[in-house]
């Protein structure tokens, strides 16, 4: 048996060997715990690095990658497996790698780089993304870099889509054919464009931050400030500029803008209007002229009958009456006053546009100064008429009698806006009109011009004047002094030629007319000298007259056969084919009225034609209805006499055209 002291020291052994085994028990139980910790920390590390909602990865420093998240796999379209084999820049857009090496050097050091870039997904999609990549470091030396990076591809398309529609709303805005301005509830301009610029005649930096009170139109005013009660505002009428350099009509909305049923401000929708009251007004006036030119034209074909009959029967009795007969001064009255009629019977043709011309190519400054004695005559020794012709003058195309009918209307006008002593300044010169020139005088068209302007030092006119300065029958002169058909003349006689005019006045100093007539290019035509003789060579050839006015067919055929000729008449076309199928022998020439009932003076003469192809022909009528010219301008060889005219001036054109 042991003895007590073994007994001892084997208790002593047991406990110290309990000890150690429950040492052993509580490190393993801590191993455990710790092994238990360390998985549950792992597993934790895990879901958090595949659960988050950004995109992480882990690159080695050559850009390797070695480890990313499901996020990243997911948006970037890779399975885990490819991982491995890519590099950084294979995920990055080609515009984007060029950056990589410079990010990296920043990492190594430890640092932080916060960036936004394009990654492409295995499919080739791009993704926008923003975040950050920081370097580890393991014992001060550069072992990896993780980056984390939120997807931001919906909020960027979200972000183009809201800049693309800020830029058409814009563009929209800027370049509206109207003038818009936005304001805020307090009543202060926070955008325009330049249309609302132009039309207010101000500067951007004027109308930016003003306030609308401090608008000096207070009528339109009180509009716009309707709207700040939510109510919807409207105005036209003139409006001043700040500076009052301009004055414009302007037609204007002013809307109310509601958010949440609140007033937040206001737009304002304004046009210039100015032109197109311009335009209204020059449309009305051509309104008015078509209407006075149905009439002119309605009743001078049988106004001019009459006077043609009044005049031929005078013009007979006084060539058979003695001079020292009484009743002769009667009868040169009438044929005054006939002739007086006649002539205002032209002026309203010429007004309408239908007055029959024969244009002929001229030299202007000769034309002008042809009739420099006459003008002077016309306006008086106290009057200066001064000519300044231009050189090198391009041809025109044009009736020299309207260039006379347009000197003597501006003469006259001129004369009798000066009071006593005066100067009227006739020049002439070559002008050419740009589109630039013409956006600002309505009506103009672009091209080569040969200008005449005639200017004097009157009175000048006021702005109601001028606006009214070619209305038909408008005047300023007293009762009875002046038809108001001048210048209405003056305006139809250009219209016809294609030209326009442009006019300058202020009161108390005078007036300029300026007179575009279009320049001729192509072609010459002979300019023939008017007939101007004091008897004429009658014939003996034959005659076919058409008139369906009876007076005036026995008028001229009394004054044709006094000439020697013999003459058929006939009241009717009809009854001139009749007359020429069944006549025996030559006609020689035709005289027949353009406006006849069954068919048209150009009509009846084709068909005679046919039966007397050598047949010449003189056509008569108050206007001409387009029949034998187009636009009132005579076709190229037609030979024409204007209704009414005098004996010695048929005479006159019947030798011509049978001489011809």
């Amino acid at each position: 048996m042991p003895g007590k002291n073994e007994e001892s020291e084997m208790l002593l052994n047991s406990t110290d060997l309990k000890r150690r085994i429950a040492k052993l028990e509580d490190a393993l139980a801590n191993s455990r715990q710790t092994e238990e910790e360390l998985r549950a920390s792992e597993e934790r590390y895990y879901n958090l690095f595949n659960g988050a909602n950004d995109l992480i990865h882990l690159i080695d420093p050559t850009g390797k990658f070695l480890a990313v998240n499901r996020k990243w796999l997911d948006v970037l379209e890779y399975v885990q497996e490819e991982v491995t084999a890519l590099h950084v820049s294979d995920i990055f857009r080609d515009d984007q790698i060029h950056k990589i090496r410079e990010r990296l050097e920043i990492v190594s050091r430890g640092e932080t780089v916060d960036f936004e870039t394009v990654f492409i997904s295995r499919s080739g999609k791009e993704i926008y993304v923003e975040g950050y990549g920081s370097g580890i470091l393991k014992d001060g030396v550069f072992n990896s870099a993780v980056g984390i990076f939120r997807d931001i591809t919906e909020h960027k398309h979200a972000q183009d889509a809201l800049r693309a529609s800020e830029e058409k709303h814009r563009m929209f805005f800027e370049s509206a054919p109207i003038g818009i301005i936005h304001y805020n509830d307090k009543g202060i301009v926070t955008d325009t464009n330049d249309i609302a610029i132009h039309t207010f005649g101000s500067t951007r930096e004027q109308l930016l931050g003003l306030d609308i009170n401090d608008l000096p139109n207070k009528e339109f005013l009180k509009e716009i400030n309707k709207t700040l009660n939510g109510e919807r505002g409207y105005f036209e009428g003139l409006y001043t500029s700040f500076t009052g350099s301009k004055e414009a009509r302007i037609k204007s909305d002013w809307i109310p803008i509601f958010v949440e049923g609140k007033v937040t401000g206001g737009v304002g929708i304004v046009t210039d209007i100015t032109e197109q009251i311009k335009l209204e007004t020059q449309l009305r006036q051509a309104q008015k002229m078509e209407s006075i030119g149905r009439l002119a034209g309605g009743v001078a074909h049988d106004f001019n009958n009459m006077l043609g009959v009044i005049l031929g029967h005078t013009e007979m009795a006084l060539v058979q009456m003695d001079p020292s007969n009484p009743l002769h001064n009667n009868l040169t009255e009438i044929r005054i006053a006939a002739e007086r009629s006649a002539d205002l019977t032209r002026q309203l043709l010429a007004f309408a546009r239908k007055q029959t011309i024969a244009p002929r190519l001229l030299d202007l400054n000769r034309t002008v100064d042809g009739m420099l004695r006459m003008l002077r005559r016309l306006i008086g020794e106290n009057i200066d008429l001064i000519f300044l012709p231009g050189t090198d003058l391009w041809p025109i195309k044009m009736d020299p009698v309207q260039i006379d009918q347009i000197l003597a209307n501006l003469c006259v006008n001129s004369r009798d806006s000066i009071n006593g002593v005066g100067k009227i300044t006739i020049q002439t010169e070559n002008a050419i009109t740009d589109e630039a020139y013409c956006t600002g005088h309505p009506g103009f068209v672009p091209g080569e011009y040969v200008l005449m302007t005639v200017s004097d030092n009157g009175c000048g006119m006021d702005n109601e004047t001028r606006r009214n300065l070619f209305e038909p029958f408008f005047t300023t002169k007293n009762v009875g002094e002046g038809t108001g058909l001048g210048l209405a003349t003056l305006y139809g006689i250009v219209k016809q030629n294609n030209g326009f005019i442009d006019v300058y006045s202020e009161p108390d100093y005078g007036a300029v007319f300026k007179i575009y007539l279009p320049r001729h290019t192509t072609g010459t035509i002979p300019i023939h000298k008017e007939v101007t003789v004091e008897s004429v060579r009658g014939g003996q050839e034959t005659i076919l007259l058409v008139e369906d006015e009876v007076s005036i067919l026995q008028l001229i055929m009394i004054l044709l056969e006094h000439q020697g000729y013999t003459v058929m008449g006939a009241s009717t076309p009809r009854e001139a084919l009749s007359i020429a199928k069944a006549h025996q022998g030559e006609i020689n020439l035709l005289i027949t009225d353009v406006v006849m009932p069954e068919m048209n003076g150009s009509e009846l003469a084709r068909k005679i034609l046919t039966l007397y192809p050598n047949l010449k022909l003189l056509f008569m009528s108050g206007y001409t209805a387009n029949a034998i010219a187009h636009h009132g301008v005579l076709e190229e060889g037609v030979l024409f006499i204007q209704k009414p005219f005098r004996n010695l001036d048929l005479a006159a054109k019947v030798r011509e055209v049978l001489d011809s």
